[in-house]
Formats: structure tokens, sequence, C-alpha cells
């Protein structure tokens, strides 16, 4: 059965518009809004839908403004926001819960994605950067004061541009990741979202829990899922992220931990056993882009050998 937007939700997104249209707009009110659409799906949906509304009044042409104006008699932001709430009127009176919730259906036309083996860069037309790792898939809203990325597979890092008058967040099924002016990385994974700052700060909230927003700060890492943001061991910021330039860096580390993550990159994942190799550390800068040479390499260090098989299986054994 298909169920309207609640006149409650689609009132308080109205009021959010309304108000970060506004120039009077703090940061608190950035974050406040932000906590506001974690709290449910359909939040965060009425809401940018509601946006979206507002930035197509901004592309109106002269003509057109100044014909809504003499129906309304009132300046362009007050227009907009008069718009906006018979917009509300409007989707309370018509859309479905279905049509709402439809991030489903969007992720499977992402806007960017790599293959396996593939990494890619992508600039915002805000000077943003978002760097997708392999097996990747992002969707991009960009709108005057807010760029909005969704994960939909894979890792990737944002580097933001400081701007007190920009917000950049990254969403997911399980939360979001929202930033003025930093470098951070996001994984997903089958159960969580796992978030690494490297530089600045970084709010981080649940998608059903909003009141369980964390800020984190340089250094600290984070696993959300769509109940509890839940904080994992500090690491220095430098060993974040070193996928990004091209290369797996290991100091001291489990083999497996280190196979496991060049298997990203390969069409034909290496075979080994994890209890078999169990005890086995390995350190060293490996190139993902030579997967041969990252091989010799991981081999040297750790002691192993490589056993190759006719169908091209490639072996990591003791």
């Amino acid at each position: 059965m298909s169920l309207k937007t609640p006149q409650n939700i689609v009132t308080a997104a109205a009021e959010w518009v309304g108000l970060l249209d506004s120039t009077s707009a703090s940061d608190a009110d950035w974050l406040a809004c932000e906590s506001w659409c974690a709290a449910h799906p359909l939040h965060r949906t009425t809401f940018e839908k509601m946006w979206a509304f507002h930035d197509r009044l901004d592309q109106a042409g002269p003509a057109e403004i100044k014909a809504l104006q003499s129906l309304a008699s009132k300046p362009k932001q007050d227009l907009r926001r008069a718009l906006v709430y018979g917009f509300a009127f409007v989707m309370f009176a018509g859309l479905s819960w279905s049509l709402l919730t439809s991030d489903s259906l969007r992720d499977n036309f992402p806007d960017y994605h790599t293959a396996r083996g593939e990494q890619k860069t992508v600039a915002l037309a805000s000077g943003n950067v978002v760097i997708l790792d392999t097996d990747t898939a992002i969707r991009v809203t960009e709108r005057e004061r807010l760029d909005t990325v969704r994960l939909i597979t894979g890792r990737l890092l944002a580097r933001v541009n400081r701007s007190p008058e920009r917000r950049f967040s990254i969403q997911s099924t399980f939360g979001s990741a929202t930033a003025l002016g930093t470098a951070y990385e996001v994984e997903l994974t089958a159960s969580a979202m796992k978030v690494s700052v490297i530089e600045s700060t970084v709010r981080v909230c649940p998608a059903n829990t909003p009141p369980a927003c964390e800020t984190l700060s340089p250094g600290e890492r984070a696993s959300v899922d769509r109940h509890r943001v839940t904080r994992l061991p500090k690491s220095a910021p430098a060993t974040f992220s070193s996928w990004a330039t091209g290369w797996v860096e290991a100091v001291n580390e489990d083999l497996t931990v280190v196979l496991t993550e060049l298997n990203r990159y390969r069409s034909l994942p290496l075979v080994f056993d994890p209890e078999r190799l169990k005890g086995r550390r390995v350190s060293g800068i490996f190139p993902v882009r030579d997967q041969d040479a990252a091989l010799r390499g991981v081999v040297t260090s750790s002691g192993t050998r490589l056993v190759y098989t006719d169908n091209g299986t490639v072996s990591v054994v003791n």
C-alpha cells in the first residue's frame, strides 16, 4: 500500500529549507538540520526534494521571475520560500512513500564508478575532490551551499575546501559523515560505514539514531551502523588512505590483512589459507598498480612463496 509523507515531516523540511536559504544560517543550524535528516530516511529524502525545488527557482529566467513576482508581489527570496511551502503541500497531497524512498532504485545508476583495479579522481565544481578506490560507486548532488556524495559501494577519500558557507557530506545507508573543511576516508562494509579522519573534524551520525552523533578529530576512526557510532583505535593520520597514492603500506602487519588489501585490485584474487599463514608479518610499501612487484615484495618480506597453477591462480603458501 502506498503511504503519503506525514504532514509534520513535509512542514519541517520546508522550514529547514527556508532557514538555510537565509544569509543568517549558522554552523549550528546546518548541523541541526543534518541531525534532523539523519533521524529517518524519509526526513533526508523529503528535505532533498524540497532543496532541489528551491534550486530550480534560482535557475528561472528574468521573465519567469517577473511573472512569479507579479503573482505573489514578493521579493525573490520570500517568493522562493512561499513556493517551497506550496510545493510541500503538493508533496503531502500526492507523493507516496514508495516514490520518496527511492535510493535503492537510484543507486543502480551511479554518477561515477570504478572497476576492479581502477581508481578515479572526481573534481567537483566547488573545488572539493573525491578519490574513488577500486570497486567504488557514488552519486553526487551539488547545490549552492552543500555537496552531498552518496557512497553506494567501496571506499573513497574526500578532500574538502574550508568554506564557512558550504558544507560537504558523505551519505550511505548506514549514516552520514559531514565536514566543513577536512580530509577523511569513508569505507562501506557489509554491516557498517567506517570513517577515518586525516585533517580537521568530521561529524558522524547513524541513520536511525541522530542523538548518537559523534565528532571525530585527526587520527580518530569510527564504525557507523544504522543505530550507533563505535569508536575504533586511533592511528597516525599519515597511515590513512595510502591507497589513494597507489600504494599499500604495512608496518609489521598481519600478512593476511595485506593480501586481502591487494585482492581488492586483482581480477583473479590471490588464494591463501589464513590459518596456515597465521603469525606471518610483513612490512613494506607495495604498488597496487603493479601486482607482480607487490607480490615479490610481500613474499620477500614475509618469508612465504608463490605457487602458480595452469588456470592462472596464484597461491601464497609457507
